[in-house]
């Protein structure tokens, strides 16, 4: 799936929780904007920070129309 692409896009973080998915998503992974959980503690303590972290500075957009264009421009 591209969804961790279009998260990051958007300015929110992703989990990645399977080896292959985290060989697609090496890139994200390696800026911050995914985390990768290989056990079931790793991905229950992520979700559970992700759940009382504090939101960082999200970009606004204007609308739907504008959010498409910045996610196809960021991925083209």
């Amino acid at each position: 799936s591209s969804s961790f692409i279009e998260a990051a896009a958007l300015g929110i973080a992703s989990i990645v929780w399977s080896r292959y998915g985290a060989e697609l998503a090496e890139a994200a992974i390696a800026s911050g904007s995914a985390q990768f959980a290989d056990d079931g503690p790793t991905l229950q303590a992520l979700i559970e920070r992700a759940g009382t972290a504090r939101p960082g500075p999200a970009r606004q957009f204007a609308g739907s129309r504008a959010a498409l264009k910045q996610i196809l421009e960021s991925t083209s």
